[in-house]
């Protein structure tokens, strides 16, 4: 039996000094936030849960945004350049704590890892049918540094039997991640797992064994 406690914050990858006064719904939070301009909780339930805001935003790939952006047109009206005022990065940084009930051989009890993880990430709107979402961690433990998930994604609209129809596809690194409801296999519980304590030696393909 082991006892972990996990800490995960995700923080913004710049910090940005302006002129102009701070706006409570997009500043200082990851990308995708400050894309849309909405707080982390009307996309998630608990998270990495999606709530049908954002299950839509996956869905259409990636691309709504109400950002601060700079932006030009063609003399036809078309947009011909749009670029993000703040790069679409953010960071987290896991830490850890590992106590078992019985010592295990080699190892210390009562480990604490800072940093047990760290991530970064990249996402947004590359064209307007056209997001992705990038996670590159780095394992101290281990010295390895390795693409975590990956989902790029094409989305368009059509009408079928009168109906809006959304249709396009997914490119991603890892069975279930392209999932809309952030609920299967590559999203679900444990989000992370001790580098101290014993862990399983077997578990379905699907369950992340395929990484």
């Amino acid at each position: 039996m082991s006892t972990r406690t996990q800490i995960a914050a995700a923080i913004a990858g710049l910090v940005l000094i302006r002129t102009a006064p701070a706006r409570a719904d997009g500043g200082g939070t990851p990308a995708f936030a400050r894309q849309t301009g909405l707080a982390c909780s009307a996309c998630h339930t608990h998270y990495p849960e999606l709530t049908a805001t954002g299950r839509a935003f996956k869905l259409n790939g990636y691309v709504y945004r109400r950002s601060d952006s700079l932006q030009a047109t063609n003399p036809g009206g078309q947009q011909n350049l749009l670029l993000n005022l703040v790069p679409p990065i953010s960071i987290m940084l896991q830490t850890s704590f590992t106590s078992t009930q019985k010592a295990q051989p080699n190892a210390q009890n009562g480990t604490i890892l800072f940093p047990d993880q760290m991530s970064l990430f990249v996402g947004g709107e590359v064209t307007p049918h056209v997001g992705g979402f990038l996670q590159v961690t780095f394992d101290p433990q281990s010295g390895q540094l390795g693409i975590d998930n990956a989902d790029f994604r094409y989305a368009g609209h059509t009408t079928v039997l009168n109906k809006r129809t959304t249709f396009g596809f997914s490119l991603n690194n890892n069975p279930t991640v392209q999932d809309l409801w952030n609920s299967t296999p590559a999203w679900g519980f444990p989000y992370g797992s001790s580098a101290a304590a014993p862990t399983p030696a077997a578990a379905a393909m699907i369950d992340g064994t395929l990484g």
